[in-house]
């Protein structure tokens, strides 16, 4: 016998937000803050400028996520003060929940198929994001990456060539 417990949450109370960032290596060094600090995030997610452009939301690096409304205090000044220390900027409420909404683009997962062209998904982690970006950065420049955050320091990366998504 095979059992799963599942635990549920209210997702009425996310919080979402977005921030930019013109460097690679600054976005790398607010994620790394954050994940150091253990702040109390629901998700953690980062896109590359490509990725970015592909959903509209400007030609920089961006990083993206929610936390629940009962953590405002626990989060909102950290997570300012990572950004900016980080060379960053918050953005918009509207583009932050923009980011938030469109979290599953351009794959939905219930239509994810493994042979879909030009796309790849590795695991990796905090410690080698910058590795990895640079990869991408120095390849070819349509090349998309999304990166999704777990708490354990594993980064689910995206990518997929930008040709694809036209």
């Amino acid at each position: 016998m095979v059992g799963a417990r599942l635990r549920t949450r209210q997702a009425d109370s996310d919080t979402p937000f977005a921030a930019a960032f013109e460097d690679a290596a600054d976005l790398t060094g607010a994620v790394t803050d954050l994940f150091d600090r253990a702040v109390p995030l629901w998700h953690l997610a980062l896109l590359n400028p490509a990725m970015a452009r592909a959903r509209n939301l400007g030609t920089t690096h961006v990083m993206f996520g929610a936390y629940p409304r009962e953590r405002i205090g626990e989060v909102e000044h950290t997570l300012r003060s990572v950004v900016e220390s980080n060379r960053g900027r918050l953005l918009p409420a509207a583009d932050a929940h923009r980011a938030w909404g469109e979290r599953y683009f351009p794959i939905r997962p219930s239509i994810f198929q493994p042979g879909f062209p030009g796309l790849s998904r590795e695991f990796s982690s905090v410690a080698e994001l910058p590795q990895k970006l640079e990869q991408v950065e120095g390849g070819a420049t349509s090349v998309a990456l999304q990166g999704t955050v777990a708490r354990s320091g594993e980064i689910l990366l995206l990518t997929l060539d930008a040709r694809e998504m036209a």
